[in-house]
């Protein structure tokens, strides 16, 4: 059996979030004769619960719901039991958030800087301050990590801080659409230390949202979120 050296995982469980349109388009449909990348492909695989995907350029997007599945040198074949690394696909994506503090940007939550104490995002002191990350494509997303606030001013701000996934970009601050990726209640934990959550099953998400949930208000703070997945 040949296999490609760029084998990645085939993510089998599917996802809470809706679909995407160009997914649900095609769905129900003869998807053969289509040019789908490996990251829908992947996606679609999700949908239908096949075991194997092949992608390569000439034969494009195959599936195989049982028995072996053979690959060309030059594809791509994805099989359940070969993972590619979990990769942080927030680094560097764009930002937006409620309200910012001065100098301290959305963009600092995933610049990839968090050891610097000085490096991070802050809202205003509002309820329910939020900030939004655009993956800019959907992630079978299958862990999130985020790291408080390097210099902890009180234990109140890190509190019920929910991170939620979605394929639509929401205006905020109502992010119910979008599925629960992790809850922090709080308090923040000694400073320098991440808190992280692995998905039992991947979410199927473009947008990342960062919101604070208690009933009063404060500043919303991170030094770095990151998103794992594996594109």
């Amino acid at each position: 059996m040949l296999f490609s050296t760029k084998i990645v995982a085939l993510l089998v469980l599917a996802a809470a979030a809706a679909d995407p349109l160009w997914l649900d388009k095609i769905l129900h449909a003869d998807f053969s004769s289509l040019q789908l990348s490996a990251n829908q492909c992947v996606q679609l695989c999700v949908r239908r619960s096949c075991l194997y995907v092949v992608h390569d350029a000439e034969h494009g997007c195959q599936m195989v719901t049982g028995g072996a599945a053979l690959a060309t040198p030059n594809s791509l074949l994805l099989r359940c039991c070969f993972q590619a690394p979990l990769v942080n696909v927030a680094l560097g994506k764009p930002t937006r958030a409620s309200s910012v503090l001065n100098s301290f940007l959305p963009g600092h939550s995933n610049d990839g800087v968090f050891l610097n104490s000085s490096n991070f995002f802050s809202s205003l002191n509002e309820i329910r301050a939020f900030l939004v990350i655009d993956l800019q494509q959907e992630y079978a997303i299958e862990a999130v990590a985020l790291m408080p606030r390097l210099k902890n001013f009180g234990s109140n701000r890190f509190k019920y801080i929910e991170i939620r996934a979605g394929l639509t970009n929401v205006t905020g601050p109502d992010f119910s659409s979008y599925t629960l990726l992790a809850l922090f209640p709080g308090p923040a934990p000694d400073p320098g230390i991440w808190v992280t959550k692995n998905l039992t099953t991947p979410v199927l998400g473009r947008f990342i949202s960062l919101q604070r949930t208690a009933v009063l208000a404060d500043y919303l703070e991170a030094a770095e979120l990151m998103v794992y997945s594996r594109p």
